[in-house]
């Protein structure tokens, strides 16, 4: 799978069991003030790139839920359901993370 110039998913070298990524390849999203708590619905169940579109703008964006959740969010699309209690990260720090 091909990924985006703005997405760091393209520098991950070698494969975990539940993405095909490494997440030590990847940037960290540290936690910040301006991240938004959200509780997820059942829109968003399975489908972290519609809670990236709503927010971002840009469904590419969806694999910042789980760099910024990694102890909530093991399997990124599975554990991706409703009730779940994630922090977002601003808009501001996604863009400044893809222009890298």
């Amino acid at each position: 799978m091909a990924y985006s110039k703005n997405s760091f998913l393209s520098s991950a070298k070698t494969k975990s069991f539940y993405t095909g990524l490494n997440y030590n390849n990847l940037p960290r999203i540290r936690p910040s003030v301006t991240d938004t708590t959200v509780v997820l619905t059942e829109k968003y169940t399975m489908r972290p790139d519609l809670l990236a579109e709503d927010l971002y703008e840009n469904v590419e964006f969806w694999w910042v839920f789980s760099l910024r959740n990694l102890e909530i969010l093991k399997d990124p699309i599975n554990d991706f359901k409703a009730g779940v209690v994630i922090k977002a990260p601003s808009r501001a720090t996604i863009e400044k993370l893809s222009r890298g």
